[in-house]
């Protein structure tokens, strides 16, 4: 994995003044965890976990399949449809994992929390804002969880790009929902306004076809890119899946193998799209992006139901709801606090009213992957640059 930053006490600017904390896995098993505070009197902790395989193995089974085949597939029946077993999973995993020191500081702050978390790939799908910290509080409660990306070439730079303004432009929308019964998505009308959303001098491109020709399109006058579709893993490395489009893929390697500048934000509302740290040199669709130009990426950690599976249960809307977010989240000051925000309010629901329709099988896998500009190596020198990680995925890979 590449290397991260350790955290600054030079003044809180990529907070906005708020306490930051950054929690780091280390070891293939997900055995360690360091984290550190951006305040001078702090010292970075590690901690070793204990007893973590079991729960880990308890939430894995309780997600829904990435190969659905019967409505089965997708445990619309299993642990996280009642809260009394979500809880238990996401207890048994928040006892395992986080520090007991940890978590004292966090429910001690008193104000809320950024914090950003870099999983080992053991825990790359653990949901973090969803671990109880006190009783039934969970994390996102407290803090604003983010996901850290590796460290990308532009931050080690010795002249970077600059940053783009996210609020000039119009957003690309890239919706197509053209697949199989078992998986439709919503409606092949699918626009912003089915969620709620007025976005004028926006940009659709549905019912996509396997030509790639839009990415050459992508310009200082798009704000941001939000695909909503299907993602499938095709490559034996973890964390790497492709958007679908039509009867191509959209992957990674489509994106660095061409001169493609990503807008300052998107987001990918598509099966398992956030989960590239599960390799531990990731470079999924969701670096991709980064790579091309990203600071923001949000996605998904585990395979979702579709409205048209949660209809068969009586519990439609809560995938066109979780589009919404991302949507709003996208257009926000703070992409990552909006997204968490709107994970409390669903949590509030899901406590009032355990069933289903609230249940965090959906809105739960909701994550924001950022790479800030602001954490840029000033004092390191480095050549790497995007062409040069493809041509290192595409040759053999080290072995561990």
């Amino acid at each position: 994995m590449y290397p991260v930053l350790h955290c600054s006490t030079r003044g809180n600017t990529m907070t906005g003044g708020r306490p930051m904390v950054q929690v780091i896995g280390d070891g293939m098993n997900g055995d360690w965890l360091t984290w550190c505070w951006n305040r001078p009197d702090e010292p970075m902790r590690v901690h070793r976990t204990s007893g973590l395989a079991e729960p880990l193995r308890r939430f894995h089974a309780a997600l829904p399949s990435a190969h659905v085949v019967a409505l089965e597939d997708l445990r619309l029946d299993g642990p996280l449809r009642r809260f009394d077993s979500e809880y238990r999973v996401m207890r048994d995993l928040a006892q395992a994992l986080l520090p007991a020191e940890l978590v004292e500081q966090l429910l001690a702050a008193s104000e809320r929390i950024d914090l950003r978390v870099m999983p080992s790939p053991p825990l790359a799908r653990i949901p973090w804002g969803l671990l109880p910290i006190d009783g039934d509080r969970r994390l996102v409660e407290v803090a604003d969880v983010s996901w850290i990306a590796p460290i990308l070439p532009r931050d080690t730079a010795a002249d970077p790009p600059p940053p783009r303004n996210h609020a000039k432009g119009a957003p690309l929308y890239l919706l197509d929902p053209i697949v199989t019964t078992m998986q439709q998505l919503v409606w092949d009308t699918l626009t912003p306004a089915a969620w709620g959303a007025q976005r004028p001098g926006a940009v659709r491109m549905p019912r996509l076809s396997t030509d790639l020709a839009f990415l050459a399109g992508l310009n200082d006058d798009i704000s941001r890119i939000f695909l909503v579709g299907h993602a499938s893993r095709t490559s034996e490395r973890p964390g790497e899946v492709d958007f679908l489009i039509g009867q191509g893929r959209l992957s990674a390697a489509d994106l660095l193998l061409r001169d493609v500048k990503v807008p300052p934000r998107a987001a990918i509302v598509a099966c398992a799209s956030g989960t590239d740290l599960e390799d531990s040199e990731p470079l999924g669709l969701a670096t991709g992006l980064l790579l091309r130009g990203a600071d923001t990426v949000q996605a998904t950690l585990w395979p979702l139901p579709t409205d048209h599976a949660l209809a068969q249960r009586d519990a439609a809307g809560g995938f066109l709801e979780l589009v919404g977010a991302f949507d709003e989240a996208q257009e926000s000051d703070d992409p990552t606090a909006a997204l968490c925000q709107y994970q409390v309010k669903r949590l509030r629901a899901w406590r009032e009213k355990p069933m289903l329709r609230n249940s965090p099988i959906v809105w739960g896998a909701a994550m924001t992957l950022i790479a800030p500009r602001e954490r840029h190596l000033s004092s390191a020198e480095s050549t790497l640059t995007a062409d040069d990680i493809a041509r290192d995925h595409q040759g053999p890979r080290p072995s561990h």
